[in-house]
């Protein structure tokens, strides 16, 4: 019994970290993503889940049948990219929406 109870209570507290993390999430995320595109009058949809990146984008990409998706792309190498895999060419591969990947860098320096 001892071993079910401790199993138990891992897989609860499992669960409460969870919903913690993802009420967190979606709070910050609400806060920094929508109230700076609200001023541009671009709608967006926010929503935080748990799973493989991939198959969630792309699954509620059409669901809300997205007008596009823009995501970024950390710019591993093509090893990195094939070892690990790469959610911005999986999504760009199934996604029925277009796709706009960001890639990142360096912040530009202003010449003066």
């Amino acid at each position: 019994m001892f071993y079910e109870d401790m199993v138990a209570s891992k897989s609860n507290v499992r669960e409460e970290i969870v919903a913690d993390a993802m009420k967190t999430a979606q709070k910050f995320v609400d806060k920094s993503i929508e109230s700076r595109l609200d001023k541009f009058k671009i709608n967006v949809f926010v929503e935080v889940k748990v799973g493989d990146a991939r198959e969630i984008i792309v699954d509620s990409a059409k669901q809300v049948n997205a007008a596009a998706v823009v995501m970024g792309s950390r710019g591993r190498n093509a090893i990195a990219r094939f070892v690990l895999g790469s959610v911005s060419d999986y999504v760009t591969q199934h996604c029925p929406a277009p796709v706009v990947v960001i890639r990142s860098g360096p912040m530009p320096t202003s010449s003066k």
